[in-house]
């Protein structure tokens, strides 16, 4: 029996987004493509016709591995996924839950093949999103741009795969364009959303506040670093850059009230081995 994308939906959501944290490959990915329909980066995309969309489904056994995938029981995933791709050699859509678990435990030179092979055009293009950030944790820069760019060419609102472009620009020196492609995140977001952000673009506030800390806009930095934690209280970078605006402000008060806020949450994180609640 082979399950619609529409109900991998649940798995892959938590996959995708289950495990929170501030590692910029674990931002919470686009969870809708278009309308009022709910998808996941590594479902059917926006670009794909509707007809099509219904007409392809997962194997039931990749939607139960999935499922392990989100609570991070990796080893039971894999059993599943081995035992799949055993009998049915042939189907990409076990080559690429492979790639996700290795992905997921950031072993990302065994992944990136295996993601790049079982990427199905049409069908699952947020592999697209995956591959990004494994060419990225490899040091192929021009690389990750490329699979995030042909991310954002078959979904506009791929604003995570916007965001991770703006991360391997910045991290080629080009502060002024990633500025750019953060804010046209954000942008997006808002469109998609009537106007308001959603958690999908926090990370691009915190990169923008961090700049704006950087060079001296201490206004805007307190703004764009309050809306990042708004929208996502769990991104221990944000307080610790808070704390730094206001020291420098002048303003002792927040600055340790902020401080205090990073450092327990930092031990609270050594304490759960580096596992956000």
């Amino acid at each position: 029996m082979r399950i619609p994308a529409t109900i991998l939906v649940l798995c892959l959501i938590v996959a995708t987004t289950g495990c929170g944290g501030d590692d910029d490959d674990t931002a919470a990915a686009p969870l809708t493509t278009g309308g009022d329909s709910v998808e996941t980066p590594v479902a059917v995309d926006s670009s794909t016709p509707a007809d099509a969309a219904s007409a392809w489904s997962w194997p039931d056994d990749i939607v139960i591995a999935m499922a392990h995938i989100g609570q991070q029981e990796f080893e039971p995933a894999q059993s599943i996924v081995d035992a799949y791709r055993a009998a049915h050699p042939d189907d990409p859509a076990g080559t690429f839950c492979a790639g996700l678990i290795l992905h997921k435990q950031k072993q990302y030179a065994d992944a990136l093949p295996l993601l790049e092979d079982g990427w199905m055009p049409g069908r699952n293009d947020g592999a697209l999103h995956f591959i990004g950030w494994c060419r990225y944790y490899l040091g192929d820069l021009n690389g990750a741009i490329e699979a995030f760019d042909a991310h954002l060419d078959v979904d506009q609102f791929a604003v995570d795969s916007l965001y991770g472009s703006g991360i391997a620009i910045l991290e080629k020196g080009e502060p002024l364009v990633a500025r750019l492609r953060f804010q046209d995140a954000i942008n997006r977001d808002k469109r998609k959303h009537g106007g308001e952000s959603s958690p999908a673009v926090a990370k691009a506030y915190l990169r923008l506040g961090e700049m704006d800390l950087a060079d001296g806009q201490y206004d805007q930095a307190i703004d764009n670093l309050t809306q990042c934690l708004l929208l996502d209280e769990r991104l221990v970078p944000a307080y610790f850059a808070l704390s730094q605006v206001y020291a420098r402000t002048g303003d002792e008060d927040q600055a340790e009230h902020y401080r205090a806020q990073y450092e327990a949450m930092q031990a609270q994180r050594e304490s759960t081995g580096g596992i956000q609640p």
